[in-house]
């Protein structure tokens, strides 16, 4: 049961991140710069970092599965 939340997570957080850097196009850098302008249209109108948001629900859903993992190698 542990493992589909997890998976739910990461895909949901794959998707949301791949979206917000797909909106953002060529706006989008690894590096900060200056902004050229605001994004305020698509998910951007309901979240203000949503590749961040998108990171964490990732991670999280990584760290699930770690510990089910963990917890399943020292009770075997």
């Amino acid at each position: 049961m542990i493992n589909i939340a997890a998976v739910i997570l990461i895909l949901s957080g794959l998707i949301i991140r791949i979206g917000a850097i797909m909106q953002l196009r060529h706006d989008f850098s690894l590096y900060p710069q200056k902004p050229t302008m605001l994004h305020t249209k698509g998910i951007y109108a309901i979240i203000r970092h949503p590749a961040y948001l998108g990171t964490y629900m990732i991670l999280a859903g990584l760290s699930i599965l770690c510990i089910e993992f963990a917890f399943m190698y020292f009770v075997l």
